[in-house]
């Protein structure tokens, strides 16, 4: 998969998983430090890496975050995965720690499928949510 593509499956992505965390207005709440900031400001967190392909789109392997924790603080994973862990349980964190190292089995036809479907989610929640 070519890296333009990959870039827009990370955008929408990305909104995808910080506006479902939003609140009416458009505001979230951090994963990890429970700060409370637009979701414009905020970043869509990964527990583990988004180097991993298979796991980098996974809703299981992301939260909304501030930008302090996954930026400044490198995701505050300690942190991520405690609450990770109350929030999905250790079998699917063990289960998404397996599929890490796995390929990435997505064609170009599939991932401009996901891409046209998370814009019209994100479109969906913010008439939704009025934002």
């Amino acid at each position: 998969m070519d890296a333009k593509l990959i870039k827009k499956l990370d955008l929408w992505f990305s909104r995808v998983v910080r506006y479902r965390a939003a609140g009416k207005g458009g505001f979230a709440q951090c994963f990890t430090c429970s700060v409370i900031d637009s979701v414009v400001q905020m970043d869509n967190g990964h527990y583990l890496d988004r180097a991993f392909l298979n796991t980098r789109f996974h809703e299981d392997n992301c939260r909304v975050q501030c930008r302090k924790c996954n930026r400044l603080m490198t995701g505050n994973i300690p942190r991520y995965k405690i609450m990770l862990t109350k929030d999905i349980g250790e079998e699917r964190i063990s289960e998404l720690e397996e599929l890490k190292d796995k390929p990435l089995a997505l064609t170009s036809k599939e991932a401009n499928d996901l891409v046209k479907k998370w814009r019209a989610e994100c479109r969906s929640i913010r008439l939704d949510k009025d934002f």
